[in-house]
């Protein structure tokens, strides 16, 4: 316990810190780089798809070319084709679908809690916020934010456990 109590301490704000942004933000499932790609391409052919009965088992059926001429003419329309340039498709990058929605949604609410705390921290990190309040009412109001998010804490661990719990019972 010695030996671990002062990087634990050193760390402890690290964590808790950079854990609840990424909690809060929720940036896990966001896909970068594909921002208004709401379309499949399908200039790369289509493969068929057949069921079989047995064991619900999928197959696919690619035509492959034999020939060389075959082979060569195949080529040479994949080179004109890479010379071309693709015509943009304008209807769909005009509306937002939901999953835009939702991710606008969540980048202006994590925005606004950045702010926020922004705003907090700045007003009780100015010197004249000893000033303003009485010295107790400060630590009163400092002390029930700290047990509001002890408490939220508690909660959120009592959820994870009951969660794992029943996780852990129900697989079967």
């Amino acid at each position: 316990m010695f030996t671990s109590f002062l990087p634990y301490l050193l760390l402890l704000p690290g964590y808790i810190n950079i854990l609840n942004i990424y909690a809060f933000c929720n940036t896990h499932d966001v896909s970068w780089g594909t921002k208004g790609d709401n379309s499949i391409d399908k200039d790369l052919g289509v493969v068929r798809v057949s069921d079989e009965k047995e064991k619900g088992i999928k197959t696919v059926e690619i035509e492959l070319p034999a020939d060389q001429y075959d082979i060569n003419c195949q080529y040479d329309s994949a080179l004109f084709a890479l010379d071309a340039k693709p015509s943009k498709n304008e209807e769909n990058k005009g509306a937002l679908t939901k999953d835009d929605y939702q991710r606008a949604f969540r980048t202006h609410l994590v925005l606004a809690w950045i702010a926020c705390n922004a705003i907090l921290v700045i007003f009780i990190t100015a010197p004249e916020y000893e000033s303003i309040f009485v010295e107790s009412a400060g630590t009163t109001y400092m002390s029930i934010l700290l047990w509001v998010n002890f408490g939220l804490g508690v909660f959120r661990f009592i959820g994870s456990c009951m969660f794992l719990l029943l996780s852990i019972f129900t697989s079967g």
